[in-house]
């Protein structure tokens, strides 16, 4: 599924509504074999919301599949959508000033959330766990903001990679299989406090 840069939606029969090419909101779970190095919804559109409303994108983890991918883009906002079964949840590459918030984010093979050569975005509030690497991981990403995520059960829970200045603050990172929090490659001046990490 497809929301295009003009605001319109392909194909035009998806499950998500729209009146304003602003606010798209989906209307039933979207559920279905990805195939390999594609998305269940590919974001094409800036200065959009794009919201859940508790409804579920579901994949079969098939490999390099993403439940929702964005390339170059700036203010969109993913909320309250359920995320399972990708090989990663949310896959941003290239993008600045977004947020993803409120998600329920599980059992992707890889990542949770994959953060790539971005920027400024805001990661808060979302549910992330039993993903097979890491549950956000940001790489090569400065100036984000992982704040106020309850991250378990997965093998990191978060890992920054080659990314700086950015801001770890009063995440639950609980019960991961390998590192609660792992700074990894040149990873400098990054803030790290307030968390709660038990049991990793």
């Amino acid at each position: 599924i497809y929301i295009q840069a003009d605001g319109s939606l392909h194909p035009d029969h998806a499950p998500i509504s729209s009146a304003d090419n602003v606010t798209y909101t989906l209307t039933e779970n979207i559920v279905g074999d990805v195939p390999y190095d594609s998305s269940a919804i590919i974001i094409e559109r800036n200065n959009i919301v794009v919201g859940g409303a508790g409804y579920t994108i579901e994949g079969t983890k098939v490999e390099k599949s993403k439940g929702i991918y964005m390339l170059g883009l700036t203010n969109v906002t993913i909320k309250n959508i359920n995320i399972k079964h990708f090989c990663y949840g949310i896959y941003l590459d290239g993008s600045s000033n977004n947020v993803i918030s409120g998600n329920n984010i599980t059992a992707n093979n890889w990542y949770g959330i994959w953060v790539k050569d971005s920027s400024n975005n805001n990661v808060s509030g979302n549910t992330i766990t039993a993903n097979n690497y890491a549950g956000i991981r940001f790489y090569g990403s400065s100036y984000n903001s992982i704040s106020g995520n309850h991250i378990t059960s997965n093998w990191d829970g978060i890992v920054v990679w080659g990314s700086s200045y950015n801001s770890v603050v009063g995440n639950n990172v609980t019960a991961n299989i390998n590192h609660g929090i792992l700074l990894y490659i040149s990873s400098n001046n990054n803030a790290i406090f307030g968390n709660n990490m038990t049991a990793n």
